[in-house]
C-alpha cells in the first residue's frame, strides 16, 4: 500500500474536539495512536507530517489514506466513513496502548517493509511528534492562529525520515533539530515566557533498590523527596546509590527536598514540635553528610496556615505545597504562590496538584496545560511527581523534547525553581478550611487517635512549664559573664525595625555573634521533649499502650519537675537557710526533717490564680497580699493564691482561722461564684445553664451524646440522671456530681459522670467527664458514630475562632483541630471552651458544635474540660488548664512570706516563653533567648521586664541570625510586634 496521508479521527472541528481530560486508557491509546504515526517509514511515504481529521465528516477522498481511530472518537464515527474506507484502499486501525506496539501494527497494516531504525532516532521522531501535537493544542488554548511554516516542516521532516531510513544517523538529527527548533519559533512568536517542569521523586523504604538507580541513571533533573532518616537508610542499605544520589545533588541535576528526620503529623501537634523537628531533621542531615534542603516539603500531609513562618524563619527559601498523600492544601491563583502567614511572614511556595508521571492522562492535554499557565501565570509551572523509574513513556518523550526545544518548558530541580524564578507580586494569605486532613476518618484507629492526641498536648504543656522552670532555674545558678558578649557595631545593626521575614543568612558572617542559645542545657528535658515527639509515631497502639506510655512520661516529667522547684526554692527564698523543723518517729525513734511550708512557680506569663491543697486545718501565712481566699473542701483544707507571671510564692504553713463568705453550692443543681453560675438539670445531669451574676440569659448549655449520621438524619441519645448530688459546699469550692445513664431508642448504650466544679475566684467552670461501658459503634467513621460533648449558645451571629499549634484561626463551618480551646465571640460575651487536650470538633449549625470524646470500639473514656468567661489570658489560661502551676514542699521560717516574678509582659495579648540560656565560647551565662507571641490578632507595642538589667537585645531568626536591634532601658525590653507574629527575642546581660 502507497500511503498518501496518515490522519488521527477526533471529535469535533479540527483541534476542538480534543479532549481535555480521559481515562488512562483512553489517554494512552490516544497518544499512542498519534505518535505511532510519526515512524520514519510513514513519513517518507506521505512526505509530510501527519494530520487530523473530523470523525463526524465523511471525506471525500479515503484513498490510500491511514485512518487512526482512538475509543474517544468510536461513539461518534459514521457508519458511512467505515463503509467508504472499504470499498476504497484506506484502512481505519483502532488504537491501541503502547506507540511502539501501534507503530508495527500500523506498518503490518499498510504493508510495507520495515528498514532498521536507530532506537534513538525512532524516540527522537515520536517526540517530535508529541512536541507538535501539543504546541498545536498550546497555540489554540492562547487564542493564536498557526504561524509554522508548514511546506518547510514537512520537508525538513521528509529529509529527515529519508536520511533515517538510509542509515544517515548524523544528517537525521540535524534535520529533526531543525524541526525542533521551527517549533520552538513558533511558540515564541506568540510568547517568549520560560515554562517551568518541575520533576519531584518521590522516594520511601520500598523503593531504594533496582527503581532507584534507573532514576538516577536518567539526567532529567528532578528532586528527591526525601526525610534524613531515609537517606540514611539509603545510606546503609546501597552506599553506591547514595554516593550517585550526592554526586547528582553536587552537579546540580538533582536536589533534595524535604526538612525533616522524621515525618509527623504536626497539624495535631504544637507549633514547637515543629520547630523542634526542623533543627532535628537539620542536624541529621549534616551527619550523613548531605547539605539541609533549601526547599521543605513533606510526603505525609502536615503543614497548616501557620507553617510559612516557621518554615521562612528556619531558613528555608521555598516550599511545596502539594497533597501527595490525602488531605488538601490550598491552591494559589498561581503554581507558585507567595504564601502569607497570619503574623505576615511571606515565604514561596510551590502550590498546585501535582500531575502523575506515571499516567498518560498527564501529558494527554499538556499544551492545553502549559498555554493555560503561559495565558495566567506570573511563573508559568507545571508539577510532575512520581514514584523512581516509574513514568509513562510519554515522560521519556518529554525529556527528549525538553533538550530539543524549550517549546514545552525545561526541566529545573526544585532548588534552582525557587532561586531562579520570580516571585508573584501579590501575596496569597490562606484560610485554615483550606488546609484539611480527614485523620480520623482516614485512620484505622480512631479511637486511639482521639486519646492519643489529648495525652500529648497534656503531657506537651508539663513539658512546656518545665522548660520554662529549667530556664529560670538555670539563669539563676549562673551569674552573667564578667565579659559579657559585645554587640555587633553599629554599622552591622540596622537602626531600623526590619520585617521579620527578612532573609539575613546572606550577612551571618558580619553579624557573626560570640553567643549561642544552648538547647541542651538540659539534657534530661531534652530526651523528655524527644519521648513526647515520638508519642503519635505508633498509631496502631492501643489506648492502653499509649496510656502506659503517657503515665511512664509523665512520671519521668514529675520526678524533673520536682528537681527543679527543689533548687529554684533554693536560690528563690533569700531568707538565708532556713530553720528546719524536725519530729522523731515513734517506731523506729528516727528524726528526720519536716516540711513546713510551700513553694508554688507559676511558668506562664500572666498572673493566675491558683488552688494550693493543704492538710485540714492547715493555710498560709494570713497576712500575705497574695492569699486571695481559703476554706475546707472534703477533709481538706484549700488555699486561693495569686501566683505572679513567671514568678512565685512561699510561705510557712499555719493553722488557717474559720471560713469566710458564702456557700458556692447549693440545692437544685446550681453552683455559683463572683464570675459565674452553673444550674445542672436535676432530671438529665447535663449543664442546662452558664450564667453570669447580675447578667440575664443564657451563655451556654452542654450535654453529653452519643450521635449517629445516617444520610441526612443525625439522631441523639439522651441522658438520664439516676443521681444529681451536692459533694462539697463551702466558702471557697462547689463541686455537684450527677450520674447516670445514656439512653438510645429505650436502651442504655453508656454510663456517664459528670463532676461539675467551681472554686472561689476563678472564672473558670470544671467538668470532670466519666464514661463507662460504652456500647461500640457500628460504624468506624466518628463523623458519623461517636460519643460526643454537645455545646449550645444563644447568638447565632457569635463568632467562633480555634486555637491550635500556638495559632489563631477563624471557625465558620465543618470540622477543626482545637486542643486548646476554642473562642465563642458574642460580642458582650466572651465564652472559652478550655477542651483540655480534646482536638476534634464540628460545628453543627450557626450555635451548635461537637467535641469527639470516643469513638469505635472504646470502652471508658474520662476527660476534664473547662468553660471561662471573659478571661483576661486565654490562651495562657488553656495552658495553665492543661497544667496548673507547679509546686513543691519546703522548709520556711515560720511566719516568713516571700513572693516575686522572674520575667513578665505588660501586655495580655502577648505570650512569653523562655527559650533557652545564651553561652558564650567559654560556657558562661550572657543572656537569654525568648519567644513572644500575639495571639489576639492585633498589633502591639509590647514592653517585656526580665531578672537582671540588659546591655542589648536583638530580634532573631530560628539560627540565632540577627534581624534587627531592640529598645531596651535597664531591665525592659521594647519590641513591636504584628497582629499574630511569633518573634525570637536573644537578650544579652549588661
Amino acid at each position: 500500500m502507497n500511503v498518501k496521508e496518515c490522519l488521527l479521527l477526533l471529535p469535533g472541528y479540527e483541534l476542538d474536539g480534543f479532549p481535555r481530560s480521559a481515562s488512562s486508557e483512553q489517554a494512552d491509546q490516544l497518544l499512542s495512536g498519534w505518535v505511532s504515526m510519526w515512524h520514519p517509514t510513514l513519513i517518507a511515504m506521505t512526505q509530510c507530517a501527519p494530520g487530523w481529521h473530523q470523525v463526524e465528516e465523511v471525506p471525500s477522498d479515503c484513498e490510500d489514506r491511514l485512518y487512526v481511530l482512538p475509543s474517544i472518537a468510536k461513539p461518534t464515527l459514521q457508519e458511512a466513513f467505515v463503509q467508504k474506507a472499504n470499498e476504497s484502499s484506506g484502512i481505519i486501525v483502532d488504537a491501541q496502548a503502547g506507540w511502539r506496539e501501534m507503530q508495527s501494527r500500523l506498518l503490518a497494516y499498510a504493508e510495507v517493509p520495515v528498514p532498521h531504525v536507530d532506537e534513538e532516532l525512532l524516540r527522537h521522531f515520536a517526540a517530535l511528534g508529541y512536541a507538535y501535537l501539543q504546541i498545536q493544542l498550546m497555540t489554540r488554548q492562547l487564542r493564536y492562529s498557526s504561524s509554522l511554516d508548514i511546506p518547510s516542516f514537512d520537508s525538513q521532516l521528509t529529509q529527515a525520515a529519508e536520511a533515517a531510513l538510509a542509515e544517515n544517523r548524523e544528517e537525521a538529527f540535524d534535520k529533526l533539530a531543525a524541526c525542533f527548533d521551527s517549533l520552538g519559533q513558533e511558540r515564541d512568536h506568540y510568547y517568549s515566557l520560560d515554562v517551568h517542569l518541575v520533576d519531584i521523586t518521590l522516594l520511601a523504604t520500598t523503593t531504594l533498590g533496582g527503581s532507584l538507580q534507573r532514576q538516577l541513571d536518567c539526567d532529567t533533573p528532578t528532586s528527591f523527596l526525601a526525610s534524613a532518616d531515609l537517606l540514611r537508610e539509603l545510606q546503609i542499605k546501597s552506599p553506591e546509590r547514595f554516593s550517585k544520589l550526592t554526586a547528582r545533588v553536587a552537579d546540580l541535576t538533582a536536589s533534595v527536598v524535604g526538612g525533616l528526620a522524621k515525618e509527623r503529623p504536626h497539624t495535631l501537634l504544637t507549633r514547637e514540635a515543629l520547630v523542634r523537628d526542623i533543627a532535628r531533621g537539620r542536624t541529621a542531615y549534616e551527619e550523613i553528610g548531605v547539605s539541609p534542603p533549601s526547599v521543605f516539603g513533606r510526603f505525609d500531609f502536615g503543614m497548616s496556615a501557620n507553617s510559612a513562618a516557621v518554615l521562612k524563619r528556619s531558613g528555608f527559601d521555598g516550599c511545596l505545597l502539594a497533597a501527595l498523600t490525602g488531605g488538601r492544601y490550598p491552591s494559589g491563583g498561581q503554581a507558585k504562590v507567595t504564601w502569607e502567614s497570619p503574623d505576615g511572614t511571606v515565604l514561596p511556595a510551590l502550590a498546585t496538584e501535582p500531575l502523575d508521571a506515571a499516567d498518560p492522562a498527564s501529558f494527554l492535554a499538556l499544551g492545553l496545560t502549559i498555554g493555560d499557565a503561559l495565558d495566567h501565570q506570573h511563573v508559568p509551572t507545571a508539577l510532575f511527581a512520581h514514584w523512581p523509574g516509574r513514568v509513562c513513556e510519554y515522560h521519556d518523550l518529554m525529556n527528549i523534547v525538553s533538550l530539543r526545544t524549550l517549546a514545552l518548558g525545561r526541566w529545573i530541580t526544585a532548588d534552582r525553581y525557587f532561586s531562579e524564578t520570580d516571585d508573584p507580586y501579590h501575596q496569597e494569605r490562606f484560610s485554615v478550611s483550606e488546609f484539611s486532613h480527614n485523620w480520623l476518618a482516614e485512620t484505622d484507629h480512631p479511637a486511639e487517635l482521639v486519646i492519643g492526641v489529648k495525652e500529648y498536648h497534656l503531657l506537651s504543656s508539663r513539658i512546656r512549664a518545665l522548660r520554662t522552670a529549667a530556664n529560670l532555674c538555670w539563669q539563676l545558678e549562673h551569674p552573667p559573664a564578667k565579659s559579657p558578649a559585645n554587640a555587633p557595631p553599629a554599622n552591622e545593626t540596622p537602626e531600623a525595625e526590619a520585617p521579620v521575614e527578612q532573609d539575613s543568612r546572606g550577612e551571618a558572617e558580619e553579624l557573626a555573634c560570640e553567643y549561642s542559645a544552648c538547647f541542651g542545657f538540659n539534657p534530661e528535658l531534652t530526651s523528655l521533649e524527644d519521648e513526647l515527639d515520638s508519642l503519635l509515631d505508633e498509631l496502631d497502639l492501643s489506648i492502653q499502650q499509649r496510656s502506659d506510655r503517657a503515665r511512664q512520661l509523665a512520671s519521668q516529667v514529675d520526678e524533673a519537675s520536682s528537681q527543679i522547684l527543689k533548687r529554684l526554692a533554693a536560690k528563690l527564698i533569700r531568707n538565708g537557710a532556713p530553720s528546719r523543723s524536725t519530729k522523731t518517729s515513734e517506731s523506729t525513734n528516727e528524726t528526720h526533717d519536716v516540711e513546713n511550708g510551700r513553694l508554688v512557680f507559676n511558668p506562664y506569663c500572666c498572673p493566675n490564680r491558683e488552688t494550693i491543697e493543704l492538710d485540714a486545718r492547715q493555710t498560709f501565712d494570713a497576712s500575705a497580699d497574695w492569699l486571695f481566699a481559703t476554706g475546707p473542701v472534703g477533709k481538706a483544707q484549700a488555699s486561693r493564691v495569686d501566683v505572679p507571671s513567671c514568678g512565685f510564692v512561699a510561705s510557712a504553713i499555719s493553722e488557717a482561722p474559720q471560713p469566710r463568705g458564702a456557700v458556692l453550692a447549693q440545692d437544685g443543681g446550681l453552683i455559683r461564684n463572683e464570675f459565674v453560675e452553673l444550674q445542672i438539670d436535676e432530671d438529665r445531669g447535663h449543664l442546662r445553664g452558664l450564667y453570669t451574676p447580675g447578667h440575664r440569659g443564657n451563655r451556654l448549655s452542654m450535654q453529653i451524646a452519643r450521635r449517629r449520621v445516617s444520610g441526612n438524619d443525625v439522631d441523639y441519645s439522651e441522658m438520664d440522671a439516676s443521681s444529681v448530688r451536692m459533694l462539697t459546699s463551702s466558702n471557697i469550692n462547689g463541686l455537684i456530681a450527677a450520674s447516670g445513664h445514656l439512653i438510645d431508642q429505650g436502651k442504655r448504650i453508656a454510663d456517664f459522670s459528670v463532676q461539675y466544679e467551681v472554686w472561689r475566684g476563678s472564672r473558670i467552670a470544671q467538668l470532670d467527664i466519666r464514661l463507662s461501658n460504652l456500647q461500640p459503634c457500628q460504624d468506624r467513621n466518628p463523623w458519623r458514630d461517636a460519643y460526643v460533648l454537645r455545646l449550645a449558645w444563644v447568638n447565632e451571629s457569635a463568632n467562633l475562632r480555634a486555637y491550635s499549634a500556638g495559632g489563631r484561626t477563624a471557625w465558620s463551618s465543618g470540622k477543626t483541630i482545637a486542643p486548646e480551646h476554642i473562642h465563642i465571640d458574642e460580642t458582650d460575651y466572651h465564652t472559652h471552651y478550655l477542651t483540655g487536650g480534646l482536638a476534634f470538633h464540628r460545628l453543627m449549625g450557626p450555635r451548635f458544635l461537637e467535641t469527639i470524646l470516643a469513638a469505635d470500639d472504646c470502652q471508658e473514656v474520662r476527660h476534664r474540660i473547662g468553660i471561662g468567661v471573659d478571661l483576661p489570658n486565654p490562651t495562657e489560661a488553656a495552658s495553665g488548664f492543661l497544667h496548673p502551676p507547679m509546686q513543691t514542699p519546703i522548709f520556711m521560717d515560720s511566719g516568713h512570706v516571700a513572693s516575686g516574678w522572674l520575667a513578665t509582659v505588660n501586655i495580655d495579648t502577648v505570650d512569653l516563653s523562655v527559650e533557652a540560656p545564651l553561652q558564650n565560647a567559654a560556657g558562661e551565662n550572657v543572656g537569654l533567648r525568648l519567644l513572644a507571641s500575639e495571639d489576639k490578632g492585633t498589633s502591639c507595642g509590647t514592653n517585656i521586664r526580665l531578672l537582671r538589667d540588659l546591655k542589648a537585645a536583638y530580634r532573631v531568626d530560628m539560627h540565632g541570625n540577627r534581624i534587627s536591634e531592640l529598645k531596651t532601658d535597664g531591665d525592659q525590653i521594647t519590641i513591636p510586634l504584628r497582629a499574630n507574629e511569633r518573634a525570637l527575642i536573644d537578650a544579652l546581660w549588661a
